[in-house]
């Protein structure tokens, strides 16, 4: 008889669970499902948003050298999150970089000196890099990027509070002292009045004075044809500027030494030529 109650105790030692299975199994039931939902979207999140610094490697076929000045630049791919892709451009101290997206990706920015930055402000000249990335998944991004002079830009905001003409020509400093094309034309006609006829000349461009159509001779047709008019009165009838380049249209009455008088209607086109600091006239047609 005492051997089959040992022999039940001893089962019971072998059926029993351990104690901290039952620990477990008590303190498993005070985590509640909110709490759970809590813990569950609090990593969600994490996993969603971007690293303080890029993790992973960035392969160097994936880098894109760039010109990146004011004008915006547009670029667009597709990333996955185990993946970067890298833009490369040359940058100046005092440029400030600005780069928008409506995609869901991260942007980094590293300095010439490889140190991230998080400011748009470059402080320093050389390469910098633009790293892109995706929190999660993979999708497709179009970010747009140009560099800024700080220093034009805070003097283009000044006077624009003035007058608009003044900020024109502060965004484009180098036309400042630009003078006009129209000024040109009328320094020709006045060397050729004047029978200034090598001054008049000079205001041709090289592949007009070479132009075989317009003077078979060169400067000997030029001044063959010139010497043939006594004086000129010129109206200008309109103008069309660009940057480069230029057209004025003059309505003209020549008094020619003959007795004649003639009239024409004449289109310029004007280049200008940075080296020289000038207009030349590099086209001329009757209309």
């Amino acid at each position: 008889m005492s051997v089959h109650h040992n022999y039940q105790f001893h089962n019971q030692l072998i059926l029993m669970p351990p104690l901290w299975v039952i620990l477990l199994i008590i303190g498993g039931c005070h985590v509640t499902p909110q709490t759970s939902l809590q813990a569950v979207s609090k990593q969600i999140n994490q996993a969603k948003s971007c690293s303080d610094k890029p993790i992973g490697y960035l392969d160097s076929k994936n880098v894109k050298p760039l010109q990146i000045s004011s004008k915006t630049v547009t670029e667009t791919g597709q990333i996955r999150a185990d993946q970067y892709l890298a833009y490369t451009f040359e940058a100046k101290s005092g440029q400030k970089l600005s780069y928008q997206t409506n995609d869901n990706i991260c942007v980094w920015v590293y300095a010439p000196d490889n140190q991230l930055i998080t400011t748009k402000d470059l402080s320093q000249s050389g390469k910098y890099i633009i790293q892109v990335s995706t929190p999660q998944g993979s999708t497709t991004f179009s970010l747009a990027m140009n560099l800024q002079n700080m220093a034009a830009e805070s003097a283009s905001s000044d006077s624009a509070k003035s007058l608009s003409s003044i900020s024109d020509s502060a965004s484009r400093p180098t036309q400042v002292d630009r003078p006009s094309p129209e000024k040109l034309i009328d320094t020709y006609y006045t060397n050729i009045n004047s029978h200034n006829y090598q001054d008049a000349w000079s205001s041709l461009t090289l592949e007009l004075q070479s132009n075989k159509e317009a003077h078979p001779n060169g400067y000997s047709s030029y001044l063959e044809w010139w010497q043939q008019v006594n004086s000129i009165d010129t109206q200008q009838v309109g103008t069309n500027n660009n940057r480069d380049t230029s057209t004025v249209t003059i309505k003209c009455k020549y008094h020619m030494k003959s007795g004649k008088i003639l009239y024409a209607t004449i289109k310029y086109y004007l280049t200008w030529r940075e080296a020289k600091n000038t207009w030349q006239i590099n086209n001329v047609k009757r209309i």
